[in-house]
């Protein structure tokens, strides 16, 4: 049985701690990254 991804919003302040959790994120195929940004109103 194959189950859909997954989806996340990624939101953290830190540029470089949020692009290692995007690699981490992106590195696995049951996740997936819709969008990203540094608060809650970026990531709209």
């Amino acid at each position: 049985m194959t189950m859909s991804p997954v989806t996340v919003v990624l939101v953290e302040d830190h540029a470089l701690v949020r692009q290692a959790f995007r690699h981490l994120r992106e590195s696995d195929p049951r996740i997936r990254v819709l969008a990203e940004g540094g608060t809650g109103l970026e990531s709209e």
